[in-house]
């Protein structure tokens, strides 16, 4: 998506359109700001307000039929703001005397203004005011004005007492550059472009409405410009604001107990508003109340900072929104026009990359990582043993082969059974890590690669055990049979399970199941998962955000690692939002959302009998960890099923042998540091002598910059032991002389 492109989306967002009340009101009078403005008590501003937009708020607030209650929308919770009693509060509490504004400027075009009606007054109000001096022509004998709305009047010329016949008429259009005929419409009167004409109406405030739009299109005319463009909201029109009254409990309108409301009966009526807007995503979404903006300014902001940073000079103000976002699409799903937030967000990054203005630090530990999963140290593919082909290909996901690396054989295993031995087996990344932190180029390579590897194998049926394997593989090869290996337990049933230490154990019959987003409108893959607990004996009670409207965990679109904090915002709302144990279906959802606060499982925890509370309150799987399963697991699986024996890829500073507290340990994951690039660093200060002691504590100091990354190690050594006190990294390079 083009910079262009998501500006266009900004059009698509209603926030900013008027509410209901201003909408349907023929002078646009915006209610919901007054009604704020009285719970602060701030009268003197409301009527200011007020005035210049009704232009004669005594008359209005007493006579204005009120269309704009009609279209409240707490007529669907309780009934409608008393608007028009508010209004007469407003007018009796905070008028103050408020002179005409005029122009210095003087207009020479003249007009004429036949008769006086509200149209006619409102013209020549709003004309007075950009320096014209119309003059009024009536066939009353004399106009006394003493209401402080047309004051004015008194200031003006009139023509009183006038015989307004046809040959009247001829002579004002002779002498005048413009005519407006209030009480007469356009039929009585031969086509003449100087005629301006009333509208047939009793109403009050669409008589004045009138004649201010009439007031715009007479100093148009009289300035030779269209009179027609840019106007498109003018008087009375259907807005495309969304606004929810759920939630909203009902409360009737509060009762006068006099002929206005007191300041206290207005402030509560005036706090039964509902300031109603279109806020339904930001209500939902961490990262939008975090920022407190709706997508329209984020639209912009990103428009901005591309164009800018396309021009050369990035705004980095911008930077931390773009990469704070989950990318889960809930803002699509819930906004009533899709904005397609995720997608403009994901393309922000991508165009950030390609001008090379993405910060480093945002992403560079997943996309190693990924590129890690994707190297000969854990990846490979196999046939089936003892065959040439597979008809099926099953791909568990580089997450749940480092979380949970015990279940992929007994999957693998089930598979084979289930399907007569045709499966081959492939560990790897699919690439997504790569796709939200906007790095296209490097997802085309990672999936060009596995392309490759499934055309090679006879463009087998591919079996995801994780959603976003399957979203991806979905998208870029659209040509294949994907399937997930939860349609094959939900189809095939499950496998028998020896009773365990965990069997006897009490389970809660009822669970919650937390969609993955990347299962985001994947009905067969909910239904799946249900089937599966069904089967094995649970009641799941919904989330009220489940399957298609399901939340995100907090580490979508890697947010975990550009705002940790905020990631942590959204596993504690999801958390929340049930009272049951968890069953999820993506590693590292189960991972994000595993706090301590209740049970979480894998579903595979609950296939292969593994439900016992133990389990359900593990720790997430920590970085280093993760690496190691990965790795050992490759040569299991090779040893076990294939009997093959893997190529041992010893490091030198495999020797080295760390003992690293608890506390260090959280400092450790926190910062992102392997427990592989701490041997690193140690190892070359053993063995180059670049380190420094600290003469008081007798620890050593050593740094390494790995890639682009400088690591730096505090530790003590005991022996052939080396205790880990504390560690840091960074992104600056060290530049020594020799």
């Amino acid at each position: 998506m083009k910079p262009t492109e998501i500006l266009e989306k900004e059009a698509l967002c209603v926030e900013e359109h008027a509410p209901f009340c201003m909408a349907e009101c023929p002078m646009n009078f915006n209610a919901r700001n007054m009604n704020m403005l009285i719970e602060k008590g701030d009268y003197k501003t409301a009527y200011k307000q007020y005035k210049k937009a009704v232009l004669f708020p005594n008359i209005v607030s007493s006579l204005c039929e009120a269309p704009c209650e009609k279209k409240c929308k707490r007529t669907e919770a309780g009934g409608s703001i008393k608007i028009r009693e508010l209004e007469r509060v407003v007018t009796e509490r905070g008028n103050h005397k408020t002179e005409l504004v005029k122009i210095d400027i003087k207009m020479s075009k003249k007009i004429a203004v036949i008769e006086d009606g509200l149209d006619s007054l409102a013209i020549i109000y709003i004309l007075l005011g950009k320096g014209y001096s119309p003059e009024l022509f009536t066939s009353k004998q004399e106009i006394k004005v003493t209401d402080d709305d047309l004051d004015f009047i008194n200031d003006i010329i009139k023509h009183t007492d006038q015989k307004l016949d046809k040959i009247h008429i001829e002579k004002l259009t002779e002498d005048y550059d413009a005519l407006y005929f209030s009480g007469h419409t356009k039929e009585m009167f031969p086509d003449n472009p100087k005629y301006f004409f009333a509208v047939s109406t009793d109403s009050v405030i669409e008589k004045i409405s009138h004649g201010k739009q009439t007031a715009v299109s007479l100093d148009r005319f009289l300035k030779g410009v269209s009179i027609t463009a840019g106007r498109k909201n003018e008087g009375s029109y259907e807005t495309q604001l969304f606004t929810s009254v759920s939630g909203v409990g009902d409360k009737s309108p509060t009762p006068k107990t006099g002929e206005v409301y007191s300041m206290e009966e207005a402030v509560r009526e005036a706090q039964r508003c509902i300031k109603c807007r279109c806020m339904e995503c930001v209500k939902q979404c961490s990262f939008m109340e975090k920022f407190e903006k709706y997508p329209r300014k984020y639209i912009r902001e990103a428009f901005n900072n591309l164009s800018t940073g396309i021009a050369g000079m990035v705004c980095r103000a911008a930077t931390p929104a773009i990469n704070s976002c989950t990318l889960c699409g809930l803002c699509g799903e819930i906004c009533p026009n899709h904005i397609p937030m995720s997608e403009i967000y994901r393309s922000a990054r991508e165009t950030l990359v390609k001008i090379n203005a993405m910060p480093p630090r945002y992403h560079d530990f997943p996309l190693r990582d990924m590129l890690y999963s994707n190297s000969d140290a854990i990846s490979f593919f196999r046939h089936p043993k003892g065959k040439e082909r597979s008809s099926y290909m099953f791909f568990p996901g580089c997450q749940l082969i480092a979380a949970t690396p015990e279940y992929i054989k007994p999957v693998y295993e089930y598979l084979s059974n289930a399907l007569k031995g045709e499966v081959g087996l492939m560990l790897g990344c699919c690439g997504a890590p790569a796709m939200w932190a906007g790095q296209s180029d490097i997802y085309g390579q990672v999936m060009d690669k596995f392309k490759q590897i499934w055309d090679d194998a006879g463009k087998p049926v591919i079996i995801t055990a994780c959603p976003t394997c399957n979203r991806e593989f979905s998208e870029a090869i659209p040509e294949a049979e994907i399937k997930t290996v939860w349609h094959y337990y939900s189809t095939f049933g499950l496998p028998e399970i020896s009773a365990g230490a965990n069997a006897d154990e009490a389970k809660s019959p009822s669970v919650s199941v937390h969609d993955p987003c990347t299962s985001r409108n994947r009905n067969d893959m909910h239904e799946e998962i249900r089937t599966i607990l069904k089967n094995k004996g649970y009641v799941v009670e919904e989330y009220e955000y489940s399957k298609n409207m399901t939340r995100c965990c907090g580490n979508g679109g890697l947010i975990s690692y550009s705002d940790a904090a905020l990631a942590k915002e959204f596993a504690a709302k999801r958390i929340s939002e049930t009272r049951n144990g968890i069953v999820t279906y993506c590693a590292v959802c189960r991972d994000f959302l595993a706090n301590g606060e209740k049970p979480v499982y894998h579903i595979l925890d609950i296939i292969y009998g593994n439900e016992g509370s133990e389990r359900g309150f593990r720790a997430k799987t920590g970085i280093s960890d993760k690496m190691k399963n990965r790795t050992e697991l490759k040569k299991t699986l090779l040893r076990d099923i294939w009997g093959e024996e893997p190529d041992e890829d010893a490091k030198e500073y495999d020797e080295v042998s760390l003992i690293i507290s608890d506390e260090v340990h959280k400092k450790l994951e926190t910062r992102l540091i392997l427990e592989d690039n701490i041997k690193e660093v140690i190892y070359e200060a053993e063995k180059t002598g670049r380190k420094i002691v600290n003469p008081k504590t007798g620890y050593f100091t050593a740094y390494k910059r790995i890639g682009i990354v400088t690591y730096w190690v505090e530790y003590e050594k005991s022996g052939e032991l080396f205790c880990i006190r504390s560690a840091y990294s960074h992104r600056i390079q060290i530049v020594e002389e020799r």
